[in-house]
């Protein structure tokens, strides 16, 4: 089975190097700077599983990011884990609601956002098999 692809989006560069060797081992990995260079890359039909996210970010947030893949139709079912300094509710509750489909604290343990990336390609597997029955 060829491994997925994992788009992280970071500005800061050490957590982009982090995420990148650690996630290489599983994923083929892609990453960027900000949420506009992530949309345009996405909008070029780059195939991509899953996405990992900073919130705090110049050009286009991550919020900004949020809303703009779930606006486009061949992206919004993508699955998208927010990462954040950010640990007020309001904040979780805000990128959840926007279409997030998890958030993890940082500073962060990759084993945890392996294995909620293991959990949603779990659950993407069980649906494509049950649809196509």
């Amino acid at each position: 089975m060829d491994k997925k692809t994992i788009l992280i989006i970071d500005d800061e560069d050490m957590v982009r190097s982090f995420l990148e060797h650690y996630f290489k081992k599983h994923f083929n990995v892609v990453s960027k700077p900000d949420g506009a260079t992530a949309l345009e890359f996405l909008l070029n039909e780059n195939e991509v599983h899953a996405i990992v996210a900073d919130l705090n970010m110049p050009i286009m947030n991550g919020l900004d990011f949020i809303k703009a893949v779930r606006n486009q139709k061949k992206l919004a079912m993508l699955p998208i884990i927010v990462l954040s300094g950010n640990e007020k509710s309001v904040s979780k509750i805000t990128a959840l609601n926007l279409g997030a489909d998890d958030y993890v604290v940082k500073p962060f343990n990759p084993e945890e956002i392996l294995a909620r990336l293991n959990s949603i390609f779990r659950r993407m597997t069980a649906l494509e098999s049950l649809y196509s029955e």
